[in-house]
């Protein structure tokens, strides 16, 4: 779960089925007392893996969550009817660990596990050969209003690519 500025829970719901079989593939808004649903978004075959992450952005509440289709998804946490930017495929299916998002010197970035090789074409600076997995990072990117997520860099090659931790990634950067 995770919960956005103004108490609303967010779900991600993978593939399985829910009790009345309407909200899989889905991520849902709950209201925070009364766990009355207010809104959701689903998406065929993106049998979500992740709580989504929750960052404010111009006032707004926005999230991104991994689906198990190897896409991130750019949502705006009042309106989740359409996505606000959905990424290319960077990821086999199999990455379930979670996401990680700091903001630094006015950059939001978002880290993610990524399962296998990235896909052909995808580009992005990386540490050498990837074939088990890596961490992805991408950036936020505002073009005129119109935002989408941006893949900037991945991580060397890791066995089992676990859930970016972004505290440890700001305590390091400070101590540069």
């Amino acid at each position: 779960l995770a919960f956005g500025t103004d108490g609303t829970v967010f779900a991600a719901i993978g593939d399985g089925v829910s009790g009345n079989g309407v909200y899989a593939n889905a991520i849902v808004a709950l209201e925070p007392k009364t766990l009355k649903l207010k809104d959701a978004f689903t998406q065929s075959g993106a049998d979500f893996n992740t709580s989504p992450v929750i960052f404010r952005y111009k006032d707004k509440d926005l999230m991104a969550v991994s689906g198990n289709d190897g896409r991130l998804y750019l949502l705006d946490g009042t309106s989740l009817k359409t996505p606000l930017y959905v990424t290319p495929k960077y990821s086999n299916a199999g990455a379930t660990a979670g996401l990680a998002t700091w903001e630094n010197e006015g950059t939001r970035w978002i880290l993610a596990p990524a399962i296998g090789a990235p896909p052909a074409g995808t580009k992005l600076a990386s540490n050498g050969v990837v074939t088990s997995g890596s961490i992805v990072a991408f950036k936020l990117v505002d073009d005129g209003g119109k935002l989408s997520l941006e893949p900037v860099w991945a991580s060397r090659d890791l066995t089992s690519p676990a859930a970016p931790l972004g505290s440890t990634i700001r305590a390091r950067r400070r101590s540069r």
